[in-house]
């Protein structure tokens, strides 16, 4: 009850901390069957041993005071004493790591401003009115500027290995992953440019237009 108590007391931070979106299903039956069959199953385990062990004594013995433990229960005890210290070292290594992938993933420079960056799905009518919901949203108070992109930011998952260039070595085939966007995109990710500039309407060409980043450049001129 405790731990529930603690889950419902991190789960916010816990959400807006990942951007989900978890809640206890508390008014759900069968949450209350599955804590209740947790529950069960615990103490059936944590008792068997204790019962089992105390079936097993010969009662005349014990009384006579000449009984004694066997070796095996006593490597038994040990392994279970070892068991839990090993288990608790692993817990801890764990919590620490977690730790430090969470701590990674909030200072790792993703080479764009995330501060303040609204993610909209282009669904439906948006899709084709994406011009005008443009130009009618940079109106409003607050927006800065607007672009698109045909995948999020940070799962891209196209790719391809059809990429040539002069000097090339044919025997290599690198995976270079890419995804098309709209005007403005870098100045609506704040993204450094070293050379060059972001797409532009006055450059007709720029339909056809790549922006490399500095992985691209290396594998491409070394």
């Amino acid at each position: 009850m405790f731990a529930l108590v603690l889950i419902g007391l991190a789960l916010p931070q816990f959400n807006t901390l990942t951007g989900k979106h978890i809640v206890l299903p508390i008014q759900e039956p069968y949450f209350y069957l599955f804590l209740l069959a947790l529950i069960l199953l615990t103490g059936f385990i944590a008792g068997s041993y204790p019962a089992l062990f105390l079936s097993s004594l010969n009662p005349v013995k014990i009384l006579k005071g000449t009984f004694t433990f066997g070796s095996g229960s006593v490597y038994f005890r040990k392994g279970l004493v070892v068991f839990q210290f090993v288990l608790s070292i692993v817990l801890i290594i764990g919590t620490i790591v977690v730790s430090k992938q969470v701590s990674y993933t909030q200072t790792k420079n993703l080479g764009y401003d995330r501060e303040n960056l609204i993610y909209i799905p282009l669904e439906g009518d948006l899709a084709k009115q994406y011009d005008v919901f443009k130009e009618q949203a940079l109106d409003l108070p607050g927006i800065q500027s607007i672009s698109r992109m045909s995948q999020t930011p940070t799962n891209i998952e196209n790719g391809t290995l059809g990429v040539h260039w002069d000097g090339k070595d044919e025997s290599t085939k690198p995976m270079f992953t890419n995804a098309a966007v709209g005007y403005d995109f870098i100045k609506t990710m704040k993204i450094s440019i070293l050379q060059g500039r972001d797409f532009s309407k006055d450059y007709v060409t720029d339909s056809v237009g790549f922006i490399l980043n500095e992985q691209t450049v290396s594998h491409l001129w070394g």
